[in-house]
């Protein structure tokens, strides 16, 4: 990632929650590169326009959709977000209602800790990646860090899935299916590849065939990714993980 961008970044999200995101990036899990490299190149100027808004923008796919904003920042914590709209209202409402919800429960969270002097701003970034919309499905993976004190921030996973054109919610049975493997089938995959990638790091509890451990998951149209949160399977200095397991149908 070129300096420049590293330092607008910096400036715009804070160095902790800059910290937090090359973390990620480095890592190669993929997540963030798309949306993260739109999210990045956007100035606090251009975001400063509104409190929330909507910008028209192509997914790698080439299927049009709109990206809604939100920006809310003052002294006491400081508000960032990007996520897609597809046109679909079954599709839209779904992720739009999971935003928002999880911006207000932030701000809940900051009007319930005292205000005391020299205490840093907290800060709430999310954006996205993974974009997928087929025929079959749509899928994207939401990424939202929340700094609400302490060492740095927190990060979060979320992937939201929809079968198309109805709009309806795909559940873990769903993903499970359209790799043709039972949760014991691929956990067991899971389990042995993380193991070998992260040697004696691996936290095998993480990653044991519970419907909690594999909940978060993508859909594009040749796999299906699952998705394991930071401090999952690896300390918190390894990052989330992911393992992509080919598509049966």
């Amino acid at each position: 990632m070129p300096p420049n961008i590293l330092t607008r970044f910096a400036i715009v999200v804070g160095m902790r929650a800059a910290a937090m995101y090359l973390l990620v990036l480095l890592l190669g899990l993929g997540i963030g590169v798309w949306g993260a490299t739109y999210y990045l190149e956007q100035s606090r100027e251009e975001a400063e326009a509104g409190g929330a808004g909507e910008e028209e923008v192509s997914a790698d796919e080439g299927v049009s959709m709109r990206i809604a904003t939100i920006f809310d920042s003052g002294e006491r914590y400081h508000i960032e977000v990007r996520y897609p709209q597809f046109g679909i209202e079954a599709v839209d409402s779904v992720i739009r209602e999971r935003v928002e919800r999880s911006v207000n429960e932030f701000r809940d969270g900051v009007a319930e800790i005292d205000d005391v002097p020299e205490m840093p701003r907290f800060e709430y970034l999310a954006t996205f990646d993974a974009v997928y919309a087929g025929p079959d499905f749509a899928s994207i993976l939401l990424y939202i860090s929340r700094y609400m004190g302490g060492a740095h921030p927190g990060a979060e996973l979320v992937g939201l899935n929809f079968e198309m054109p109805a709009g309806r919610e795909l559940t873990l049975s769903d993903a499970l299916a359209l790799t043709g493997m039972s949760l014991s089938e691929v956990a067991d995959v899971s389990r042995a590849e993380l193991a070998g990638t992260l040697g004696e790091s691996f936290f095998p509890e993480g990653a044991a065939p519970t419907p909690l451990n594999y909940g978060t998951f993508t859909v594009d149209a040749d796999t299906v990714t699952f998705y394991f949160q930071e401090y999952q399977v690896a300390p918190y200095a390894a990052g989330p993980q992911k393992v992509s397991l080919p598509r049966a149908r």
